[in-house]
């Protein structure tokens, strides 16, 4: 995965779109960092894909996702 975001929030790192080496992705993964075990969020994702976008936590536990590329 390239061009993606990685941000924690408590005990998770949340992996935020990217290029997959097929295409610009929506995907959101969750990480849980105390066993390190991944997940794709399947019922949350990205409105637009995105790549070589930012992302910010605020108010510990929202992130936002500005700018980037969604592949066109």
């Amino acid at each position: 995965m390239e061009g993606h975001t990685a941000n924690a929030i408590g005990n998770f790192l949340f992996i935020v779109g990217g290029f997959d080496s097929f295409g610009v992705t929506d995907a959101i993964v969750r990480v849980d960092l105390r066993n390190m075990e991944a997940e794709v969020l399947k019922d949350v994702k990205l409105k637009q894909k995105r790549e070589n976008h930012t992302a910010k936590v605020l108010n510990g536990d929202t992130l936002v996702i500005a700018g980037g590329w969604n592949g066109h």
